[in-house]
């Protein structure tokens, strides 16, 4: 399979009309759009187009595959951790395609750790499988013996198998149909799903049909695997024409809250800090009524244990390659406050400053309040805020792993 590699921020005039035709129909595209807002997948007639996190450098012999599969993933955990921490709050990214990425990977998930659905049913048969001898003293005709009755035959509940259901053959295409969309990105390597299943046929009935056959076998089970399944299973063929359309479209808009996240994530010795920082109150009929609701929230706060030395981070996803593709005055004003706040907290503590950018230029150095007068720095007032870079793929590989950046948290902190 051919993985096309692009990056977001880029051009609009230079993606394939095809594939402005799947932004616009997202409403991705508006008329004034030179550039492009977009991390993650569209697939088109078959074809994978990754959109990477701007600055990415993608390394000529690389692998696009598995440079693809890391964004699809990082993706699904960011989804994941924020439906379930509530993080969305307050952001302001849009996620496209969010809901059948988290069906696909569940479906594909269970499959590998449970196989494809077999129908189990019992059959009471005589002198065959496990002995029921409650139907048997019941059913049948004893002998007597010296120590107890003798019966020559018995009545037995035998379990039967069955691979040859409507569920299973909706179940085994669900399976191949996903392996064929989004496998590359779920499966390290070529699954062999396929050959697993390849003497399972297709459904015979129409989708509406399988729908129904689904509910039904719904209503004869108890199992919380098999009912989570079959449910998942009518979820998908719910989803009708956007399953099998020519396009899809997988991923996430204004992609500066999961960079922020992701780096979150990453750090180490992090502090939470949010809780001391002063809040706003207004005066109201001589009174003051606090405005918790308003009050400054920092991105990440480290801190050496057992010492105050701080670390200010705010991640920042710009392109931060010349002056006019950097943070404007209120972030300044925000990050140069929160240094002066927690100094506020901690009078004798040590207070780094930093904007975390993509990429690997590190053109930016720092940031600095300047007289406009003298020119004179105002660095003892308002600390310097320094300014980092991270290869995006680097941290998207650290995110997906669950591994902490130790080295640059201790450079941060200066340790």
């Amino acid at each position: 399979m051919e993985i096309k590699l692009h990056e977001d921020k880029c051009a609009i005039n230079t993606l394939p009309s095809q594939i402005r035709q799947v932004f616009e129909a997202e409403g991705l595209i508006q008329n004034n759009h030179e550039r492009l807002d977009f991390c993650g997948l569209v697939m088109h007639n078959g074809t994978p187009n990754i959109f990477l996190p701007r600055n990415s450098a993608i390394p000529k012999d690389c692998n696009p595959r598995k440079i693809g599969s890391f964004l699809i993933r990082a993706i699904h955990k960011y989804v994941q951790n924020r439906y379930r921490s509530n993080i969305m709050d307050g952001t302001s990214d849009r996620l496209l395609g969010d809901s059948f990425l988290s069906l696909a990977f569940s479906l594909l998930t269970d499959y590998i750790t449970y196989g494809i659905y077999i129908k189990r049913t019992s059959d009471i048969k005589k002198n065959q499988g496990k002995t029921c001898w409650k139907r048997t003293i019941n059913k049948t005709h004893s002998y007597p013996s010296n120590s107890a009755p003798i019966y020559l035959d018995t009545i037995g509940c035998k379990k039967i198998l069955s691979l040859d259901t409507e569920v299973t053959r909706i179940h085994a295409k669900v399976i191949r149909d996903l392996e064929n969309i989004i496998g590359w990105a779920y499966f390290d390597e070529e699954p062999g799903i396929k050959q697993d299943l390849g003497d399972i046929s297709l459904p015979n009935l129409n989708v509406k049909d399988q729908l129904q056959s689904l509910e039904r076998e719904l209503n004869n089970l108890y199992g919380d695997r098999e009912i989570t399944l079959i449910k998942n299973l009518c979820i998908y063929l719910s989803l009708g024409e956007s399953n099998s359309s020519n396009s899809i479209v997988i991923g996430i808009n204004k992609f500066h809250s999961m960079w922020e996240k992701m780096i979150d994530s990453c750090m180490n010795w992090k502090f939470e800090i949010n809780h001391l920082l002063a809040k706003p109150c207004y005066k109201m009929n001589g009174s003051y009524q606090p405005a918790s609701q308003k009050g400054g929230r920092t991105d990440t706060v480290l801190k050496v244990p057992c010492e105050d030395i701080f670390a200010v981070i705010d991640a920042k996803y710009y392109g931060a390659d010349n002056i006019s593709n950097l943070p404007g005055w209120p972030d300044l004003i925000k990050q140069f406050f929160y240094a002066l706040a927690l100094k506020d907290i901690y009078s004798s503590a040590t207070i780094y400053n930093y904007f975390i950018f993509p990429g690997t230029l590190h053109i930016v150095e720092s940031v600095h309040l300047q007289d406009p007068y003298t020119e004179e720095l105002l660095d003892e007032n308002y600390m310097p805020i320094e300014c980092i870079y991270i290869e995006p793929l680097t941290l998207i590989n650290n995110y997906i792993s669950n591994k902490k950046l130790n080295v640059l948290s201790k450079k941060l902190l200066k340790m």
